[in-house]
């Protein structure tokens, strides 16, 4: 009797220890297959967020002369690449790796890197941020200098601000320990967005507008150069958007897509589409207030709706009710308009729009935190509509004060010094002959027939809409001119 109980123990004992050992694999299992998916999710965010490169080379060129168009092209593909190589070597170590409050100290040129997936996720996003600086430049910034600001924008400039919102070091990062209350910004509405329009700001007004841009007559003789012939195209500018709201939510999203954060990732696309349904409809009403009428014109729609998707990279993730998504993303695009119009009026030559729609629509969403704030995640807290003060909005504000200071001061003082020694302005007659031939030898037959695609003489213009259509003086009899780029039908006066 006493042998059978000292085998049943034994067999007891045994059959336990194989049952924490499969209990064990099974977690290992488990635990492994759960990292797997999260560095999954984050690639194919990463790779969605890529189309944004897309996206907007698309909107641009819609905006730009066709003698331009591979001038375009090539600064967006090279900041893809050049943006990587500075990210890898600087970027990504100065924006997550441990350090100060400032910077971080480690994992420069891919050094000790261990986690190879939030590398790639965080590239994409560096290097939407420079292309959002290339819409506000097109038509006349030289390429070299372009590829040069691309490498030192991703490798040097956005990672200090990346590092202050979102490392655990950071002087404003809310997953800092120390600090009390933190920068509330879901992905990089400062960082990116707001970063780059300022940086975009400096460097517009360094290089000037374009030839021709803001003259009303045409004057060869007495030294002015041509009027600045627009060019429009609603294909373009249309699917370019579409290809920026495919890449937008998990450009929102993707910071969660974790199991840890898997309901947070559902919240913050549902709200991405509601900011940008919002935009939408305050494009059209928009459109009535600039026309007087029904008008439903796409750049004011596609720009507001642009405008409710950047306030969104701010707030999806603190919103936890569709209404309050919906009056962000509604309010978002009037102050963008104000804005559009007040840069026109100051000669700013903005193309795209990239100023306004990413520097107000970012402060918009950054501001709308402190009052809408609403996340139950442990590192949030509550805006002040839902009971947590003005902690939330003072520190968001503050936030976007130093971001804009900062960007300041870098942009201008690497864009100044690069152009007193090196001009980074492409010469007049170049931007009227157009950078396709003199930078990439691709002058395509047809988009450069003759000179009357930069002049028609004798005609009078005047700049009146805040979108950049031009408008005739009309002085006489009108003739209709076709353009060789397609952009407007012209009148002629005697």
């Amino acid at each position: 009797m006493q042998t059978f109980h000292l085998l049943f123990q034994a067999q007891v004992q045994v059959q336990a220890q194989a049952n924490q050992q499969e209990n064990f694999n099974f977690r290992t299992l488990n635990e492994q297959t759960e990292g797997n998916s999260d560095q999954d999710n984050l690639i194919l965010s990463g790779i969605l967020i890529l189309f944004l490169q897309l996206g907007l080379s698309f909107i641009e060129i819609s905006f730009v002369q066709k003698k331009n168009w591979t001038n375009v092209l090539m600064k967006n593909f090279i900041d893809l690449n050049m943006s990587g190589l500075g990210f890898w070597l600087f970027g990504y170590g100065l924006a997550f790796g441990s350090g100060n409050w400032f910077c971080g100290t480690e994992y420069f040129a891919g050094h000790k890197i261990n986690d190879f997936s939030f590398w790639f996720y965080n590239f994409a996003f560096a290097s939407v941020g420079a292309t959002v600086v290339s819409g506000a430049w097109i038509g006349r910034a030289q390429f070299w200098f372009y590829v040069f600001f691309s490498f030192v924008n991703c490798g040097l400039i956005f990672p200090i601000v990346q590092h202050w919102e979102y490392s655990d070091d950071g002087w404003f990062s809310r997953y800092n320990t120390n600090v009390s209350v933190g920068v509330h910004d879901t992905a990089g509405a400062a960082s990116i967005h707001l970063l780059s329009s300022v940086i975009a700001l400096v460097g517009t007004k360094i290089m000037g507008p374009r030839a021709g841009k803001f003259q009303e007559k045409a004057s060869p003789n007495g030294g002015n150069y041509p009027v600045y012939n627009e060019h429009r195209s609603a294909l373009y500018l249309i699917l370019g958007f579409l290809l920026l709201f495919i890449g937008w939510i998990p450009f929102n999203s993707g910071s969660y897509s974790s199991s840890y954060f898997f309901q947070q990732n559902s919240i913050v696309a549902h709200s991405t589409l509601l900011f940008a349904t919002a935009g939408t409809i305050s494009g059209v009403i928009i459109s009535f207030y600039h026309y007087k009428e029904w008008i439903y014109h796409p750049e004011f729609i596609v720009h507001s709706s642009l405008s409710g998707l950047v306030a969104s990279s701010a707030s999806s993730s603190f919103v936890m009710q569709g209404w309050e998504a919906l009056v962000i993303g509604f309010i978002a695009p009037f102050p963008v308009y104000w804005v559009s119009n007040l840069l026109k009026r100051y000669k700013i030559d903005d193309p795209v729009g990239r100023i306004s729609i990413h520097g107000v629509g970012s402060v918009c969403g950054l501001i709308a935190n402190g009052l809408f704030a609403n996340s139950n995640s442990d590192y949030d807290k509550k805006g002040l509509f839902f009971g947590g003060g003005f902690a939330i909005l003072g520190m968001n504000t503050f936030f976007c004060l130093i971001v804009i200071l900062y960007g300041l001061v870098c942009s201008f003082l690497f864009i100044w010094c690069v152009n007193k020694f090196f001009p980074i302005t492409a010469p007049c007659d170049v931007q009227i002959a157009g950078l396709d031939a003199s930078e990439h030898n691709y002058a395509i037959e047809g988009f450069l027939e003759n000179d009357k695609d930069s002049i028609i003489e004798n005609e009078t213009w005047s700049s009146t809409n805040s979108i950049d259509d031009l408008e005739l003086q009309k002085s006489g009899d009108n003739i209709e001119v076709p353009n060789s780029n397609n952009a407007l039908v012209r009148t002629k006066s005697n």
